[in-house]
């Protein structure tokens, strides 16, 4: 059963699911419910599923399964989905998880309790579970303004989070590097939202005391005056001087105070604030001065010149290269040690990568995540081959000033 609740402006939706006991031993049955459960799981919204799923030999606080394909079918469409399954107690009088809370991160959210109560009559063997959500919409800022603060995570909950996954099963034994990899980012992602605050990005320039703010709005009012009133230009002049005056005034004192800051990390900050480029490209002209102005025309633009300085290999089919006597590289394999000694000479910073994942949240979780990088880098070795992430990655010209010199 399948149902939708639209609260407040929000749509909740709920799965009720129910496997007979004799079904779940059966790959095909189990199998087919996923099938029909994925169908139905929104992509951007929360949901919930919930129901008897008879699956007793699952440990659902890793989790992982030694049993039939039936469990490790089950346990696989959960990681692969990033479900959280909420039930840690017997739900079973013999002792067994069988009634089951699974919910996507967006839901995990909203869940403000959840506990297995005794049955409502002595002739039941299942206990009932209560759970509640909230529906209040919150009032936070876009998506867009809003970005991960990496330097208040909690990273002892990422750790453990990280340390309790089986990622052998995740990554199902299989020689498929896209495969590991994707799970392996989306997985990190999941940890990065649930355990990584979000923090606004406030790009305003520095306030000026009311003092500073009169003077402006009292120049601009003046401003206004002299389109109509040429008396008021001398006037307009002087308030001007005053308020320049005033700005270069504080800003000597905000430099000042950061230069007699203990703190040297916020005084090179500042500096290096003050000595950045502009990330922005002026606008270019092309081979026929036709000035190009959008960000995709103008990479377009550098794409074309660097590929006509770009020399092709040879063609020629009778090539060979010079032999050279070198001894042939067998079983080569990447261990953990040199694995974490790499990482530590990463430098600790919070930057943009095409993953968003930064070195600093790498650095710090580079003892939990030491088993799938292991897996990773030595798939790729073995067969040759790379994820398609690491073949992008973001590119910022340099531009140089162009100094005009008369004679």
């Amino acid at each position: 059963m399948c149902f939708d609740l639209i609260l407040k402006g929000i749509r909740l939706r709920f799965l009720c699911v129910y496997i007979p006991p004799s079904s779940s031993k059966s790959l095909a049955v189990v199998s087919n419910i996923i099938d029909l459960i994925r169908n139905l799981i929104p992509k951007q919204s929360p949901f919930y599923i919930l129901g008897d799923f008879n699956l007793p030999n699952i440990d659902w606080n890793i989790p992982s399964t030694t049993y039939n394909n039936c469990h490790k079918c089950s346990i696989k469409f959960c990681s692969d989905n990033l479900l959280t399954q909420l039930i840690d107690s017997p739900t079973h009088k013999n002792g067994n998880i069988l009634d089951l809370l699974l919910c996507n991160y967006m839901a995990l959210d909203r869940v403000k309790f959840h506990l297995v109560d005794s049955p409502l009559t002595n002739i039941n063997d299942h206990n009932i579970i209560l759970f509640g959500i909230s529906v209040h919409k919150s009032k936070r800022p876009s998506p867009k303004s809003l970005y991960p603060d990496f330097r208040r995570a909690n990273f002892e909950n990422i750790n453990k989070f990280l340390s309790d996954i089986n990622w052998k099963v995740l990554f199902n034994n299989s020689k498929n590097l896209q495969m590991f990899y994707d799970k392996y980012i989306k997985t990190i992602n999941f940890s990065i939202k649930q355990f990584v605050p979000l923090i606004k990005q406030d790009r305003k320039m520095k306030t000026y005391p009311s003092d500073i703010k009169k003077l402006l709005r009292e120049k601009l009012k003046l401003y206004k005056q002299c389109k109509l009133d040429k008396q008021m230009i001398e006037k307009y002049k002087t308030v001007s001087k005053k308020y320049e005056k005033a700005v270069k005034v504080f800003n000597i004192e905000h430099e000042k105070r950061f230069c007699q800051n203990t703190n040297s990390k916020k005084f090179y900050s500042y500096v290096k604030s003050k000595l950045k480029l502009t990330p922005s490209l002026p606008v270019l002209i092309n081979e026929n001065n036709i000035p190009i102005i959008s960000e995709l025309d103008k990479a377009s633009f550098f794409n074309r010149s660097f590929q006509k300085v770009f020399i092709k290999d040879c063609d020629d089919k009778n090539f060979t290269l010079v032999s050279k006597k070198c001894l042939e590289m067998k079983n080569f394999f990447i261990s953990n040690d040199e694995i974490i000694k790499s990482v530590n000479h990463l430098k600790d910073k919070i930057i943009r990568t095409p993953e968003n994942i930064p070195s600093y949240f790498i650095k710090r979780t580079i003892h939990s995540l030491i088993l799938p990088i292991s897996l990773i880098f030595n798939c790729s070795l073995a067969t040759s081959s790379v994820p398609n992430q690491w073949k992008v990655s973001y590119v910022i010209p340099c531009t140089k000033k162009v100094v005009n010199t008369t004679l």
